[in-house]
């Protein structure tokens, strides 16, 4: 079963519009609590449990930020980020409960900007959402990171 998560949004995005951030993982339950955590903060979130509904999503919609499982069914999130990364740049914060030497490597490889892992914190979920977003907003308004 696929859930989708569409909350409406007081932070704005770079057009001035809401800031929208993808979120998948393969258990609903995640998705959901990462909702639960992120919404109150005025962002809207897309969310799903399955991988190829969410790159459906990608390609006709902007988003801000993912949020990715990187193990799930069908795709794992690093082959959905590399698929994502040929039709736009968006920052991507893989989440996972492999704390593996290779597969951090292979994260920061292919441009992660951070990776949490499970189980987390809110506090550190949110605060790695906001260090990402405002890297992406200046890098996109032309400063430098």
């Amino acid at each position: 079963m696929v859930e989708q998560h569409s909350l409406p949004s007081t932070s704005e995005g770079k057009e001035g519009g809401a800031i929208s951030i993808l979120v998948v993982d393969d258990e609903s339950a995640m998705v959901d609590a990462i909702t639960s955590i992120l919404s109150p903060l005025g962002y809207e979130i897309l969310g799903t449990t399955d991988a190829r509904e969410a790159l459906d999503w990608f390609f006709q919609r902007l988003f801000h930020l993912s949020i990715l499982d990187v193990h799930m069914p069908y795709m794992n999130g690093f082959e959905m980020f590399e698929k994502m990364s040929h039709v736009y740049f968006v920052p991507c914060i893989f989440i996972t409960g492999d704390r593996t030497k290779e597969l951090k490597m292979k994260a920061l490889d292919l441009g992660a900007f951070a990776i949490i892992y499970k189980p987390f914190s809110p506090e550190v979920l949110k605060h790695t959402v906001q260090k990402a977003l405002a890297q992406y907003m200046k890098k996109d308004m032309g400063g430098s990171v």
